[in-house]
């Protein structure tokens, strides 16, 4: 939907965004001012686009373990401790709460694995993020909200009863968000995957990509500003 961002100086007629001339009178409007969006990045700072690849991405892909892990332990201990409780004792005792436990987590684990390959496949392999290193933080801003993407995808499929399930799946994306240099416990750098990783207590890491030809000003400018106990060695 088209802004109102001011009038027509001829005849008062309201002024859309997208308007170069009156659409009433056809009086000539003045220029726009620039988006806040576009203005330049601030002295001191470095800015870059760059679009994150998902399907063989390695980060991806422990993020996605560590949720197949925690959601299979989860699902089994809430959904197998009754069925152990109630059929154990009938059907072989240790061995079936064993097999009990170990399907159910199966079960689960795949499941996010699932939804991380939906989401993936959702917003094409690839997440648009822009990220930006200044004097006080690192930010990484996606470009388009992927769990927007994948909501969308899931509606098609399904009913609207899908958007809980959908914006699980849109978690096991690259994230976006700050880390301010005083917050970061520790940088590692992956100089041959141009990947940073800023760790913060009680937050996920934060990890900044970069093109190759820019990764080596992102690596300096991290060791600048990052607390000097925090940095790791290059891998």
């Amino acid at each position: 939907m088209s802004t109102v961002v001011d009038r027509c100086a001829a005849c008062g007629t309201a002024r859309a965004a997208d308007e170069r001339l009156c659409a009433k009178c056809g009086s000539e409007l003045p220029a726009l001012p620039p988006d806040p969006g576009t203005s330049p990045d601030p002295a001191g700072a470095l800015a870059w686009s760059y679009d994150i690849p998902v399907l063989n991405n390695r980060y991806v892909w422990v993020r996605w373990g560590w949720a197949a892990l925690l959601s299979g332990t989860a699902f089994a201990v809430l959904l197998g401790t009754p069925l152990v409780v109630m059929f154990a004792a009938g059907n072989g005792g240790v061995t079936f709460a064993v097999k009990v436990y170990a399907v159910i987590a199966l079960v689960a684990g795949l499941g996010a694995v699932g939804l991380g390959l939906f989401a993936a496949l959702t917003v094409a392999n690839s997440v648009t993020t822009r990220f930006a290193l200044n004097p006080q933080s690192a930010v990484a801003t996606t470009s388009e909200d992927p769990s927007a993407a994948v909501e969308s995808a899931a509606s098609l499929l399904a009913s609207a009863q899908l958007r809980n399930v959908s914006a699980a799946a849109a978690l096991l994306l690259p994230a976006s968000g700050e880390a301010k240099w005083k917050d970061v416990r520790r940088a590692e750098f992956d100089e041959r995957r141009n990947v940073i990783t800023l760790r913060r207590r009680w937050h996920h890491p934060l990890r900044i990509y970069a093109p190759p030809e820019t990764y080596g000003d992102a690596a300096s400018f991290v060791r600048e500003h990052a607390p000097a106990t925090a940095l790791r060695p290059d891998r």
